[in-house]
């Protein structure tokens, strides 16, 4: 699957080489060679992926992470060094980073990443085309109920569907556990 990528790397040598590998590879390619270059891009032009050094000559990598998480866009970014510590990964994670890669950078490697991006992306599109399409059908309509302790239930579980937290549906066989489990995971109620 084709992607539209930014590559921001100093080492112009390894961002050449980067840019053509991935333009033959059939993805649509920009390569920069300083921090505020790509995020004056990343501002004015939506991108697929984000490729970028961790240490770059006029600004740290997790900086650039900083700022796209502020913007909350749905770029996916690879960040790659040559000095790969845990706590620079550890970092680059917490600040919005899909995944690592090493220098020297291993096409096979890269490819095996850029592959895994795209089907993250992919499986993203389809569940949020999925959530959207329960959204226009509304809540299951197979929960029947008249009585006002079904009510209340389904009241409750309207109120904890978009909470973040653990939920505990207890109750006897065939009381209908499985169809409110359904209703709070898809977070269908509108009641």
């Amino acid at each position: 699957m084709s992607s539209r990528i930014l590559i921001i790397e100093d080492e112009e040598t390894l961002r050449e080489n980067l840019a053509a590998y991935l333009t033959e590879r059939g993805h649509e390619t920009h390569a920069v060679g300083s921090a505020a270059e790509g995020v004056r891009i990343l501002a004015a032009h939506p991108y697929d992926i984000l490729i970028t050094d961790l240490y770059l000559e006029d600004a740290d990598g997790i900086d650039i992470l900083k700022e796209l998480q502020s913007w909350s866009t749905d770029i996916v970014t690879l960040v790659m060094t040559a000095y790969g510590s845990m706590d620079s990964a550890i970092e680059a994670f917490r600040c919005g980073a899909q995944d690592f890669i090493l220098k020297p950078i291993s096409f096979a490697e890269l490819d095996q990443k850029l592959d895994n991006i795209s089907r993250y992306r992919r499986l993203l599109r389809e569940n949020a085309l999925v959530r959207a399409q329960l959204h226009v059908n509304g809540p299951p309509r197979d929960i029947i109920f008249v009585s006002q302790a079904m009510e209340e239930v389904m009241a409750l579980v309207g109120r904890v569907a978009d909470a973040p937290c653990n939920v505990l549906i207890s109750g006897e066989s065939g009381s209908g556990k499985e169809r409110i489990a359904r209703v709070l995971h898809l977070s269908l109620i509108h009641i």
